[in-house]
C-alpha cells in the first residue's frame, strides 16, 4: 500500500501520521523536508516542491511497496485554489498544480484526510480559524466527490486512489485505520471502493470551474452551506 495522511491544517496530521507508523511500522515513512532558503516567487516555490514530492513519489510503483507519504502534492494544490481566490496565485499556476497532483495520485493507493468536523479539535492554537474553514472547505469537497461520485477539480475520477476520512479520539482514528488496513499493513480487500461519476469530465474544465466558482462569493457561499449539511461519518 503506498498511502497518504493528510488533512486540515491544525487538526494533528503529524500526530496521525506518527500514531500510524507506531501501529504498522512495517511501512517507510517518506517525509519531505527542503531546508534550502528560498528566493522563489511563491508560484515557482509551489511548483518546484510540488516536482520534489512527486519525484519522491513516483519511487514507488509497486501496489505491494508499504510506503507512507508525509506531504503530496495534492496538498499543495488546495493550498494554491485558496491563495488563487485571495489574487495571490495565478490560474496557470493552479492548473500546473494540478497537473503534477494527478500525476501523483497515479501512484497512490489511498489517501486518509483528516476533515474538518466536531469529531477533530484544534490542536494548533497558532492556527487561524480561517484557515482551518478554507481548507475544510475543499476537503469536504473531495470527501463528498469521492463518496457520493460527483465530479471534482482535485483529481481525475478515472484514476485516483481510494479517499477515506479518518476522526473522533485517537482510538477512533485507530479503528478506523484498521478497517482498512490489516495487521500486516496489507489492504483489508473491498473495504476501499472507487465510486466513479457516471459522467466523465476533463479535469482541466472542472479546474476552471472550480476557479471561477472560487471568485463568485454568492454562489460559493451557497454551495459551501450545502456541503457542510453532510454529515461526517455516515458511511
Amino acid at each position: 500500500m503506498r498511502i497518504a495522511i493528510i488533512g486540515v491544517p491544525g487538526l494533528g496530521e503529524e500526530r496521525l501520521q506518527n500514531m500510524f507508523h507506531k501501529q504498522w511500522n512495517m511501512y517507510e515513512y517518506v517525509k519531505f523536508s527542503d531546508e534550502s532558503e528560498s528566493t522563489k516567487s511563491l508560484e515557482e516555490d509551489y511548483i518546484d516542491t510540488a516536482n520534489k514530492m512527486l519525484k519522491q513519489i513516483q519511487k514507488y510503483t509497486k501496489f505491494d511497496d508499504c510506503v507512507l507519504f508525509e506531504s503530496i502534492p495534492l496538498e499543495l494544490l488546495i493550498s494554491a485554489v485558496i491563495n488563487n481566490e485571495a489574487g495571490d496565485v495565478s490560474d496557470e499556476c493552479v492548473k500546473r498544480l494540478f497537473e503534477i497532483s494527478f500525476k501523483a495520485l497515479n501512484d497512490l493507493d489511498c489517501v486518509f484526510i483528516v476533515p474538518k468536523s466536531k469529531y477533530n479539535a484544534v490542536e494548533d492554537e497558532n492556527m487561524q480559524q480561517t484557515t482551518i474553514d478554507d481548507y475544510g472547505k475543499l476537503y469536504d469537497m473531495i470527501i463528498h466527490a469521492y463518496g457520493y461520485g460527483t465530479p471534482c477539480p482535485f483529481f481525475n475520477p478515472n484514476n485516483c486512489p481510494g479517499f477515506i476520512e479518518i476522526f473522533g479520539t485517537d482510538e477512533q482514528k485507530m479503528e478506523l485505520f484498521k478497517q482498512y488496513i490489516d495487521e500486516n499493513g496489507k489492504l483489508i480487500e473491498g473495504n476501499i471502493q472507487k465510486l466513479l461519476p457516471t459522467e466523465q469530465v476533463e479535469g482541466e474544465e472542472l479546474l476552471k470551474d472550480a476557479i471561477n466558482d472560487q471568485k463568485q462569493k454568492i454562489k460559493k457561499e451557497a454551495f459551501w452551506k450545502q456541503l457542510n449539511s453532510y454529515k461526517h461519518g455516515k458511511k
